[in-house]
């Protein structure tokens, strides 16, 4: 991937992650199978990952010291 910018503006660093979006399935459990809730288990479905893209064709980008960045991918 290629992006631009290709480093953080606030203090030179390359990009480590990418902001995602996945689906997942989340595990339940009843104890009167009536009232549901959820277990604190998810699975990520990795198949459907895939770069969130804004209106006007932006990623968003991190660096390692935590900051954020809007960039073109090409």
């Amino acid at each position: 991937m290629k992006f631009d910018p290709n480093i953080c503006p606030e203090c030179g660093n390359e990009p480590v992650r990418i902001l995602d979006l996945l689906f997942a399935t989340a595990k339940l459990t009843s104890k009167d199978g009536v009232v549901f809730e959820y277990t604190g288990y998810t699975d990520p479905i990795w198949d459907t990952q895939t770069s969130v893209v804004s209106p006007n064709d932006h990623i968003t980008l991190f660096c390692n010291s935590g900051h954020d960045w809007q960039a073109f991918q090409s």
